[in-house]
């Protein structure tokens, strides 16, 4: 795709993500979350304060926190209010807005204090002919330090913005062949100086066909394709760097029965690296999670997947990220539910464009929690949360162990 036809697409996706948020002047950002449609339309406001122990905030030893400037452990108290709001339009249309918008207040590093917005709004038409949607979205957040070499001493300077949206239609009735297609734009930016290097653009567009049916739920065959642009690492010629990637797949969705929900995607992926060097990627990729209600209290929930992305601040082209998880809430009274959960993840960097400090080809990190949450009545909860967040096989700069508490307190507005 030429540069011209890359500026006329972003203009014209982002155009019709502005145009959405227009038709709903009190809403103007929001999230078309899947299901939304089965929920009950009304809001859902809720103001919230955050109190979190860390025993490793720095995410390095006490030598490195201290070469940075900064507190190894530490208190963070966040302030927030949370919205989870879906309106009815017409009878047939809708609108949502979902997210959070909050304050880190640190007591010792506060060079670290930072707002902490996440906010996704959506537009959701149902049309005669064909279903539409449309999205945008906004998050900004202080970056997390352990993407940082250890001994780094500007890795707490820097916050990292993402704004995006995306469209999506999906023609015919239910109940058979529905052909669909989407578009979808995000630019991801850093604030700090040595780290704009790795600001980075991408565009991704799919194509399917759709098979819907009681007995096989919802079946999509689908082609995408991936184009991700460094603007501030020029190559020979004027273009940026980056890579493109098109992959070829199917994609799953069904309840199966009451109790048990499953979502999959598997794709072939064929990936070309701009930069000059930088190998490629030719393999399967996939995204698989399931849902179980185990009687009337426990609830089990379970993920795997292998994806193709990119680091907003670790110096690479791309990056191969293959991820295992589950998690359980288990309602132990009608007031109490207790949850535990666990992440592997596990990750290479592939062709680093830019040394800064030590560089990170792969890494291993594990996070497990347990906690519990109290409804006090029908306004009032309040939550425990204890965390143990390890990173290893990044060697000496990157590899930490980090211990938090949290402790919370919601009220529905």
């Amino acid at each position: 795709m030429t540069v011209a036809k890359r500026a006329r697409c972003k203009r014209v996706l982002l155009g019709c993500v502005v145009a959405s948020a227009g038709m709903v002047p009190s809403i103007a950002l929001a999230q078309s979350a899947p299901g939304s449609a089965s929920r009950q339309p009304g809001p859902a406001l809720r103001a919230g304060l955050d109190a979190t122990y860390f025993s490793n905030m720095t995410r390095s030893s006490e030598a490195e926190a201290a070469a940075r400037g900064l507190s190894q452990s530490d208190v963070r108290i966040t302030p927030k209010v949370d919205l989870d709001i879906i309106k009815r339009i017409a009878g047939r249309h809708t609108a949502t807005l979902a997210g959070s918008v909050g304050y880190d207040i640190n007591m010792r590093n506060t060079r670290l204090n930072r707002e902490r917005v996440s906010l996704d709004a959506g537009l959701d038409l149902d049309l005669p002919v064909c279903d539409t949607a449309f999205e945008a979205n906004f998050a900004r957040r202080q970056s997390d330090l352990g993407d940082f070499p250890g001994n780094d001493p500007e890795s707490g300077k820097n916050a990292e913005t993402f704004l995006g949206g995306s469209a999506r239609v999906t023609c015919g009735s239910v109940g058979g062949l529905r052909p669909t297609a989407a578009v979808r734009y995000q630019t991801a930016t850093n604030t700090l100086a040595s780290r704009t290097f790795n600001d980075h653009d991408v565009l991704s567009y799919t194509g399917g066909l759709m098979y819907q049916s009681v007995a096989l739920g919802e079946v999509t065959g689908l082609v995408r394709r991936t184009e991700v642009r460094f603007p501030n690492q020029p190559l020979a010629g004027g273009s940026a760097s980056g890579f493109d990637s098109t992959a070829y797949g199917v994609a799953f969705s069904r309840n199966i029965g009451a109790r048990l929900s499953a979502n999959a995607e598997l794709t072939y992926a064929a990936l070309d690296s701009r930069l000059g060097g930088t190998p490629g990627f030719r393999g399967m990729n996939w995204d698989v999670s399931a849902k179980l209600l185990v009687g009337s209290r426990l609830e089990l929930t379970a993920n795997t997947s292998r994806l193709l992305s990119t680091s907003l601040l670790i110096p690479s082209n791309y990056n191969i990220s293959s991820t295992y998880s589950w998690a359980g809430r288990y309602a132990l009274t009608g007031r109490v539910n207790l949850e535990a959960g666990y992440t592997h993840l596990y990750r290479r960097f592939i062709g680093p464009t830019r040394v800064i400090g030590t560089p990170l080809t792969r890494d291993l990190r594990d996070t497990g929690y347990i906690g519990a949450r109290y409804s006090v009545n029908r306004r009032i909860a309040l939550r425990l949360r204890a965390t143990r967040d390890q990173r290893t096989g990044g060697g000496p700069a990157y590899d930490f162990v980090d211990y938090r508490a949290l402790s919370s307190i919601d009220v529905s507005l």
